[in-house]
């Protein structure tokens, strides 16, 4: 698990790709639901991310707790996606769809 850590923070891609890998190393979720991930989902003071049962293939609200790593990622993400509702917005997509306030959290900007 280190080396592949190791191996993901020395990607030099998009940025949301590489927090893309390592939350996925960090929380193993479906790919799907991590590619859904709203901003709103997430309160970073209480390390939880809630996965609506709308997207849960059984149909259950589902609380992943966030390791401190995680919640790190994801404050380095915030400043690029924080004001947009996907947490992992396409580089492609309309720069102009924002659509969503920044997560509950401590990180500062």
């Amino acid at each position: 698990m280190r080396s592949l850590v190791v191996n993901i923070e020395g990607y030099e891609g998009q940025p949301t790709t590489r927090a893309a890998l390592l939350l996925m190393a960090l929380l193993v979720p479906r790919p799907g639901e991590l590619r859904q991930a709203r901003w709103e989902e997430f309160d970073l003071d209480a390390c939880t991310w809630t996965i609506p049962a709308s997207r849960m293939k059984m149909r259950r609200e589902h609380k992943v707790p966030l390791p401190e790593p995680a919640v790190e990622v994801l404050c380095d993400l915030q400043p690029l996606t924080g004001y947009r509702e996907l947490v992992l917005h396409s580089v492609r997509s309309n720069p102009g769809n924002w659509t969503s306030p920044s997560p509950t959290r401590r990180c500062s900007s």
